[in-house]
């Protein structure tokens, strides 16, 4: 039985509905097989997760905080560098392009 239908290190967006569908169908199989505790911890997993939306909204929240103190501070507040940093992420150049 194949057992690995997408790559381990993508991610993918699913919304609430759908994400408390898979709890829902996860539970009814957990409450079949109580002995099966990684599924239990599996299914907490999931119940804990934050929502990207969550997360967005607090990096949107503590880069503006971030903005506002280097302001206060007499500088000209973030640049797109320091919040993209701030992220560990970069911009895309010449060299990131695929040959």
């Amino acid at each position: 039985m194949k057992m690995n239908w997408h790559e381990d290190n993508e991610a993918y967006l699913l919304f609430g509905k759908e994400l408390n569908q898979i709890i829902a169908m996860l539970q009814h199989l957990a409450d079949r097989n109580p002995n099966e505790v990684k599924l239990q911890k599996f299914i907490k997993q999931l119940r804990e997760m934050r929502s990207y939306d969550d997360m967005l909204d607090q990096m949107i929240l503590e880069t503006r905080i971030q903005d506002i103190s280097e302001k206060d501070k007499g500088n000209d507040g973030l640049t797109l560098n320091d919040i993209l940093g701030n992220l560990d992420i970069r911009k895309w150049n010449d060299k990131d392009e695929k040959k």
